[in-house]
């Protein structure tokens, strides 16, 4: 008999008056490989392990061997030197600011808070090729060779003393755009594994097109996110914004109070979801639409609609709807993968909130690419509770402690903030900028005794 593919081929020739194509149809003819290695002597065990381990694996390789040693990568013995002049407040304190190399400061953090964060945000460099990367003292440009080799090592040696510090219900959002995104990805496979990525977040940075773009506007970013064992992390519910809450009205002058309405069918088969119904103003309605089915019984739709929850319309005699109430829904709502601007805020924002509290010798001086207050806000709610420890290590303008304190006075948590900021950028705080019950300390580094 012909196989399948070859029949219908020839059916539809038949039938459509096609001229048949030239079209060679072959087999795959399986052999199995498959070696017995109880017959292999020890040296040749030996030497099909070795050939094993030469062959590449699936995942992401850069070329390590090839990329120049980063010299803060070492086994120097890592201690914090107490700034009290620059901390605010009194001891004990709740936060803390550690100045300089964000890798030392990981490795001392171990010792102090290993399996205690609940929550890391990082916004590293992007890589560019703009003068944001700096690897070994020096400015890492689009024509190095190894730029995305040695992003990926400077990354990777971080990220791996990162997961050490978080809880075990703990989790990672990571800020990027497109320059690294697509490295960053399996990166964050091999250090925390493939199974616990929880999302990648579009951020809208942007509030117009620029219209100045040789090719596409560059309108968004991306947070990636990642927890330690997706299987015991869980979001928390945003809460609804008054646009949401906005929907619900109530025409009927229901008791119960302002609602929506949805639809009484859907696609999925159930058994017992082809009835007909009648409706107040007496058209019958001979069943859903078609292709659909009642989402519920007879029985149940008839308790619903003895209830008042069933909507006909004005006039009684539309197609009936569901209706849910405000009161009755949860008061906040799953995570979504799309954050806009007006949500979260946008660079612009960001910029305008930086200077508010910090003064800058000129305009050049302000950071590029601040993140707005409302973004890190959003990621708060999402991943921590009130008692929680948050982490940044690539600190930059401290929005992410802004945000904490921010959130702990809305909801009269105590959050505690630990960030890290290298010491290539000199600001001066405003007044307005200060918090009580922060230590700042600098890295001190001393190599071991020979």
């Amino acid at each position: 008999m012909d196989h399948p593919l070859v029949q219908r081929m020839a059916t539809a020739c038949r039938n459509r008056r096609y001229d048949p194509e030239n079209t060679a149809f072959l087999r795959i003819n399986s052999i199995n490989m498959a070696d017995n290695y109880d017959d292999y002597s020890r040296e040749e065990l030996i030497r099909e392990l070795r050939l094993r381990d030469r062959r590449p694996r699936f995942g992401l390789v850069w070329e390590r061997k090839e990329v120049e040693h980063e010299k803060a990568v070492n086994d120097d013995f890592v201690a914090l030197d107490f700034d009290p002049a620059l901390s605010c407040g009194e001891a004990p304190y709740r936060n803390l600011i550690i100045e300089g190399d964000n890798f030392d400061a990981l490795r001392y953090l171990r010792m102090t808070h290993a399996g205690k964060i609940k929550c890391i945000y990082i916004d590293p460099p992007y890589n560019t090729g703009n003068r944001d990367f700096i690897y070994n003292d020096r400015f890492v440009d689009k024509d190095d060779a190894y730029r995305h080799s040695k992003w990926l090592e400077f990354m990777y040696r971080r990220l791996q003393l990162a997961r050490e510090l978080l809880a075990e219900d703990g989790v990672i959002f990571v800020s990027i755009d497109d320059n690294e995104v697509f490295n960053l990805a399996p990166l964050m496979n091999q250090v925390f594994g493939e199974r616990n990525f929880i999302a990648t977040v579009i951020w809208q940075k942007v509030f117009s097109p620029k219209n100045t773009a040789m090719h596409f506007s560059d309108d968004h970013e991306y947070v990636l996110v990642y927890a330690i064992n997706r299987d015991v992390w869980r979001p928390n519910a945003i809460p609804r914004s008054a646009a949401q809450d906005k929907a619900y009205k109530n025409p009927d002058n229901d008791p119960r109070g302002v609602w929506t309405s949805g639809d009484c069918s859907a696609r999925n088969f159930y058994s017992e979801g082809t009835y007909s119904i009648t409706s107040p103003s007496g058209r019958i309605i001979a069943g859903p639409p078609p292709g659909n089915y009642w989402r519920f019984s007879k029985k149940r739709f008839d308790e619903l609609n003895e209830d008042g929850r069933i909507w006909w319309g004005k006039d009684g005699n539309g197609v009936p709807r569901l209706k849910r109430f405000l009161s009755e829904v949860k008061q906040g709502v799953v995570p979504q993968t799309l954050w806009k601007y007006e949500e979260v805020g946008h660079t612009q924002d960001a910029k305008k909130e930086v200077q508010e509290v910090m003064q800058f010798e000129d305009a050049a001086s302000v950071f590029s690419t601040p993140k707005p207050i409302r973004l890190i806000e959003r990621i708060l709610r999402i991943a921590t509770k009130p008692d929680d420890i948050v982490l940044d290590f690539f600190a930059g303008s401290g929005t992410t402690a802004h945000a904490v304190m921010k959130l702990n006075a809305e909801d009269g948590g105590n959050r505690r903030f630990i960030l890290v900021s290298s010491t290539e950028a000199q600001i001066s705080p405003s007044p307005s900028a200060t918090a009580p019950g922060v230590a700042l300390a600098a890295v001190e580094v001393d190599s071991p005794p020979l």
